[in-house]
């Protein structure tokens, strides 16, 4: 789950504020315990774009292949495996 959801508000405004604040105030460590480091890289990395700033996608899509690479070839992705079992 994400440290964001169940938040509790009287209205949509003030849910989305609570949300937003958490997001802004959450650590990235915390957000990203027990994932691969890249996440965290990744999170850390869109942080720091300005809202008119054009991504990286190049760079972050090499992240996540240095993650895919290092996985055991004979482990099956969650998305490969029986609904039941993930």
């Amino acid at each position: 789950s994400l440290p964001w959801q169940g938040l509790k508000a009287r209205d949509n405004r003030e849910k989305y504020e609570k949300i937003g604040q958490k997001k802004r105030h959450v650590r990235i460590d915390d957000l990203c315990a027990g994932f691969p480091d890249a996440f965290a890289r990744y999170v850390a990395y869109t942080r720091r774009l300005a809202f008119e700033e054009e991504p990286d996608y190049a760079m972050c899509k090499n992240m996540f292949r240095e993650v895919l690479r290092a996985q055991d070839p004979n482990e099956p992705f969650d998305w490969q495996r029986p609904v039941n079992a993930v």
